[in-house]
């Protein structure tokens, strides 16, 4: 596989992707296996900085597997080094009517079919974590991947900043047959020799191989002259405006025209507007184009909350309706960012100019402090153990 993923090198910590690397030894490769949902972008948002720091620190030891119903070439695009794709996801997460809005019945049914035939299902994912020649394996947060895993005796890491079990009982318990679904989640997560939780993350008391990490994140690239290839001025301003990786249809053509504000949609639509460039129009890593923003609006979600935050990014945020995740994302984001809340009907409208301008105003004299996403090397460490690197650790 080409890797497609081009950034500058010399950077620090691996965090903006990889500079040259450097080898702890001649070991034998090790295999890790890599299970990421593909419920939307904020698992693969968690994982990217971890995995390119082991790819950037030990690729000479290391073999990359990386399982995700996500397209190759997003993959490719996210994580700079070469690895085995295996397409298709190995968890349900939750069936949506689009980013915002969980469909219980629905998902609640996709996960009976999954707990009727759990047998056959573990046996296919054994099948292909032997078949890679796995030394580690390592989910967010596929509860299947980590009980198949512990079938063929290996060693295992969950990390997420939520859990299938805690989502699914949130939103399924009054279904018949939830008892059982959620209970055998729970031992699958259970099984695994740690369970990482990222800073913000929910509590997950009833894991008792809890490890709490600090935030993940990737740091942006800033290129010096970023709105004069847009063709912007400097006192214009970026708003980004994503819902992430779930397709949710956004009323980019009711925004409001602000002075010296351009909008980057995220739905990608395309509007006659001189004011609204479309997110894929660029052809700049994601975190980057975050960088150069003043100002982004998104759902309560790990990906965006820990990048904007750990970018210094100020962020208005429209709530999702009975999330569990979601206090401990903005409890977190209104101590660590400036930061809003924005209506669902105000989003839903485009009725938001007097927040956005607000917003812009107070980031004028209130600059938000980066936070340091500690959590990948946290991450790479409890890895690096897993997989018998000794003193290969941070």
């Amino acid at each position: 596989m080409s890797v497609a993923c081009k950034i500058p090198e010399n950077q620090d910590s691996g965090l903006r992707g990889p500079a040259k690397p450097r080898y702890t030894s001649q070991m034998a490769k090790k295999t890790l296996y890599v299970s990421i949902s593909g419920h939307g972008y904020g698992h693969i948002g968690q994982m990217a900085p971890i995995l390119n720091k082991l790819a950037m620190d030990h690729g000479r030891q290391l073999e990359f597997v990386i399982q995700c119903q996500a397209q190759e070439r997003f993959l490719s695009n996210t994580f700079c080094f070469d690895f085995r794709h295996i397409p298709g996801s190995a968890d349900v997460g939750m069936v949506m009517g689009n980013s915002m809005d969980v469909l219980p019945q629905q998902s609640h049914q996709a996960y009976r079919e999954l707990f009727d035939h759990r047998d056959r299902e573990l046996t296919l994912q054994a099948r292909e974590i032997e078949r890679h020649k796995a030394d580690l394996v390592l989910s967010n947060v596929s509860y299947l991947t980590l009980a198949a895993a512990k079938r063929l005796s290996l060693p295992t890491i969950g990390l997420c900043s939520l859990n299938w079990a805690d989502i699914y009982a949130t939103y399924c318990s009054n279904f018949t047959g939830a008892d059982a679904v959620h209970e055998q989640a729970l031992q699958c997560y259970r099984s695994a020799d740690h369970f990482l939780i990222p800073t913000p993350g929910m509590p997950m008391a009833d894991l008792p191989n809890r490890r709490i990490i600090g935030p993940l994140s990737r740091l942006s690239n800033r290129y010096p002259n970023f709105k004069a290839s847009l063709g912007l001025s400097g006192k214009q301003r970026l708003v980004m405006v994503s819902m992430g990786g779930i397709p949710h249809p956004l009323a980019s053509k009711h925004w409001p025209a602000i002075e010296d504000v351009v909008w980057l949609d995220g739905s990608n639509a395309t509007q006659a507007r001189s004011d609204i460039i479309p997110l894929n129009r660029l052809n700049v890593p994601f975190v980057d184009v975050l960088g150069h923003c003043d100002l982004v609006i998104c759902k309560p979600g790990y990906g965006l909350f820990a990048e904007a935050t750990c970018n210094g990014i100020p962020l208005l945020y429209v709530k999702r309706e009975g999330w569990p995740e979601q206090p401990y994302l903005i409890s977190w984001l209104e101590a660590s960012n400036l930061c809003d809340e924005l209506s669902r009907k105000a989003f839903d409208g485009g009725d938001f100019q007097q927040p956005v301008e607000n917003l812009l105003q107070r980031a004028r004299t209130e600059k938000p402090t980066p936070v340091m996403p500690t959590g990948v090397g946290e991450a790479c460490g409890y890895i690096l153990e897993g997989l018998g690197l000794v003193g290969a650790g941070y």
